[in-house]
Formats: C-alpha cells, structure tokens, sequence
C-alpha cells in the first residue's frame, strides 16, 4: 500500500482507533442496571438492544446538529436520552414529559461518567499507528469532547504519540468543516492539502469532509457498506492493511 506524496497521516479516533460503539453499548447496559427500576416501575419493558438501537441515529443526528452551531454540547449531552426515552417509550413520556426530562438528564449525566470506563482500542490499532508512524509524522483529527478524546490518548499511552491534535471543542469548529482540516494542515506547516491522508470511519464527517478540504483519504469501513460513489482514495476493512504501508513519498 503506497500512497505517493503523503507527508503527514491524521487519524479519526472514535470507531477507528478507539472502539467507541462497544463502549457506548457497555455504558447504556450500566445506565439501565441503574435507572432501570424506574421504568420498570412503570410497567414499561426494558430492551436494551432496542434502546442502543434508537439511541444512535438520535445521538447522531444531535452530533450534526452541534457541528452546525444549532445546539450547545450540553444540550447534546442532555437531548440524546431524553429523546431516545420519548421515542422507545412514546405513550409514557409524553404522560410525564417533566419526570421523563428528568430522567434523562440523570441518565445522560451517568452515562458520561460509565463510558469512559470501557475504552478499548480497535483491532490492530497500536501496531497500524506504529508502524504509519516510522514512515511521516502523525496527527489526530477528531470531533468529540476535549476531555474525553484527550483521556483516550493518556489511557493508551498515546499523549505524545501524535505531532498535532485537533480536536472540535478545543478550536470551535467540527468535521465535516473544512476548517478543522486546515487548522490540522497548518499545525504541521503542510504546504498542500493533498501532502495529507486522513484516515476514519465515518463517510460523511471523515471522508466527504477530508475530500472537501482537498485531502486524500483512507476509509475505514468495517461493516463492508456499499457506496458506488466513494470519495475515498482507499478503503480498507481493518487498521491490519495499513501495515502494508509503505514509507516512500
């Protein structure tokens, strides 16, 4: 694997270096352990694959919502279960929209605190970003919480293994922006944006926003989705194939 003329490689962190999803879905099985009583309380019928299921696309979609200044990271951190509870258990919600809104808060408060708990890296991951490593300076791009994305890196040893991190809450601006690639550019005196790969597993946000920006990019698409018209320079279905990286430019 070549990629001719790169002089620098930023990476995603959630879904790409970090397994988020498995410890998104262990903190949700915590958050029900504990507030779950309350809705059994109710008679209501606890699914928490169901609940993760309805959580993510909401979770989402008040992601993008922030990206474009439409919401405050609070509200995120509050709307994102009180939503999901109003949408798996509609009828009793809205029969108790304050206790519901409560609730919510309260869950989305403990999740915060359980998440971190169950950080793991993705497959290969330590060996993909050593070894991409040896061959040009490497950086960080990613949208999430300062506190958050940085306590990943020092959980995993990686507080200066990076050259640059750039990371949405700490300069104001989220992928799919082109700012926040030019800011990374910048922050390794890169004359061109096409010296540049970036490397994630979100079509819209990682690949669409590095494209955009004139970056060349790596598509880390795990679940093998279809998309005929990729802007992906490469797509791989593991960090395993970028250990065929080679250090030539």
């Amino acid at each position: 694997m070549h990629f001719p003329g790169i002089k620098a490689v930023f990476f995603d962190i959630d879904n790409t270096l970090v397994n988020h999803a498995d410890a998104e879905s262990h903190a949700i099985e915590e958050v029900f352990a504990l507030y779950g009583v309350r809705l059994l309380q109710q008679g209501l019928t606890l699914d928490t694959r169901a609940f993760v299921r309805a959580y993510r696309p909401i979770n989402e979609a008040l992601w993008t919502d922030m990206a474009f200044n439409r919401i405050t990271p609070d509200e995120l951190k509050r709307e994102r279960f009180i939503r999901t509870l109003h949408t798996v258990f509609p009828a009793a919600a809205a029969s108790e929209p304050m206790a519901f809104a409560t609730l919510g808060t309260k869950m989305g408060a403990y999740y915060m605190e359980r998440y971190q708990v169950h950080w793991s890296l993705m497959p290969s991951a330590e060996q993909a970003v050593a070894h991409v490593a040896e061959c040009v300076p490497i950086g960080i791009i990613s949208n999430g919480f300062s506190d958050q994305q940085r306590g990943k890196l020092e959980r995993f040893g990686w507080t200066n293994r990076f050259s640059s991190v750039v990371l949405s809450s700490e300069i104001g601006v989220m992928k799919p922006h082109k700012e926040i690639f030019d800011r990374a550019l910048q922050s390794l005196n890169l004359e061109h944006p096409s010296e540049a790969l970036y490397i994630g597993d979100n079509y819209a946000s990682d690949i669409e926003g590095a494209s955009e920006a004139g970056w060349r990019s790596v598509w880390l698409n795990l679940d093998g989705k279809k998309h005929p018209e990729s802007k992906a320079d490469w797509t791989i279905g593991g960090l395993h194939e970028l250990l065929q990286f080679q250090c030539l430019i």
